[in-house]
């Protein structure tokens, strides 16, 4: 399974999950109980109860708003009961409803300290299981409990300033396994033109403005599935797995360049800035990460040579 947002949280929640699930079944008499994590285009089982029947499949993966899931995070209540999904307007015309039958269910949102929905956990029954007030209370303290173990994974592998991932999680968790996930991956380096520049003129407040809006115009440019990562200041790198083609990493190292050249409007100044990129590729040039970034890095400097904001490979 190619990394994904959601993975993120899936170790501690993976840990988590399997001890609450446990403890919920003993209270809670509903045929099945699960925990999912979501990005908000895909929605993936970590942990599955299932007593008499198998309704939910642990470790599987659907589109994001094919599930009930969808609707348990994008409602406006705390829980979300449907007593029969075949009678309700929100199930009945589901495909996962034609799938399944009629079940009753019940789901409560996992969200973040600062707002941002990253899973549920839910309950399913087909005999028409009734869910009381204290499972619903019970629920809702499970799904604030993993809050905090996601809220704690967050800060531990995202970039404060950019919420770009850190240097810490490149590190500690993707450069272990990056080799088992990927068959190829390319490593792009990417440092601001001149930054330090744009700190002396218009304040480090402007220059932090810049490298958050940068890193949001260089994630548009990449696919669901690769990483960016802040090394350290304004350098930064970009992972394209499985790319396929060399001409697709031309792709998009001409389209980051290019979105961020666009004028930068801070809450002071409308600026312009430029980016030079270095190229390295996983299993060509190298089979680990300090050595792929080594070579990147090195590419880079070779793009700052020949003039700055264009790119070069390894």
């Amino acid at each position: 399974m190619p990394f994904r947002e959601v993975e993120l949280y899936q170790h501690n929640l993976e840990t988590a999950a399997a001890s609450a699930l446990d403890l919920l079944s003993e209270i809670i008499g509903v045929d099945t109980l699960f925990v999912a994590t979501n990005d908000g285009k895909t929605n993936h089982i970590i942990k599955a109860l299932n007593r008499d029947q198998k309704l939910v499949e642990e470790g599987s993966s659907l589109p994001f708003f094919d599930t009930y899931c969808s609707l348990v995070v994008t409602g406006l209540d705390p829980v979300l009961v449907i007593p029969d999904t075949s009678d309700s307007t929100l199930t009945c015309s589901m495909e996962v409803t034609k799938t399944l039958g009629p079940t009753s269910f019940i789901g409560v949102p996992i969200i973040l300290p600062n707002g941002e929905p990253v899973g549920t956990i839910c309950g399913m029954d087909r005999h028409g299981y009734q869910f009381t007030s204290r499972d619903q209370e019970l629920l809702k303290r499970v799904a604030k409990l993993f809050s905090y173990v996601a809220g704690l994974e967050r800060i531990a592998y995202r970039d404060g300033l950019t919420g770009a991932y850190s240097r810490e999680f490149l590190y500690t968790n993707f450069a272990k396994t990056f080799k088992d996930q990927y068959d190829s991956a390319a490593f792009m380096f990417l440092d601001l033109d001149d930054f330090k520049t744009i700190n002396d003129q218009h304040g480090h407040s402007s220059g932090d403005e810049v490298l958050r809006i940068v890193v949001k115009r260089i994630e548009a440019r990449i696919r669901e599935g690769n990483f960016v990562f802040r090394i350290g200041g304004d350098e930064f790198l970009v992972v394209v797995a499985d790319y396929g083609s060399e001409q697709l990493l031309e792709t998009i190292a001409t389209t980051i360049i290019e979105n961020v050249m666009k004028p930068i409007k801070t809450t002071d100044s409308i600026l312009e800035c430029s980016i030079s990129i270095g190229i390295s590729t996983f299993p060509h040039n190298g089979k680990d990460i300090d050595t792929l970034i080594d070579l990147a890095d090195q590419a880079m400097y070779r793009s700052k040579s020949a003039g700055k904001n264009t790119y070069r490979f390894a």
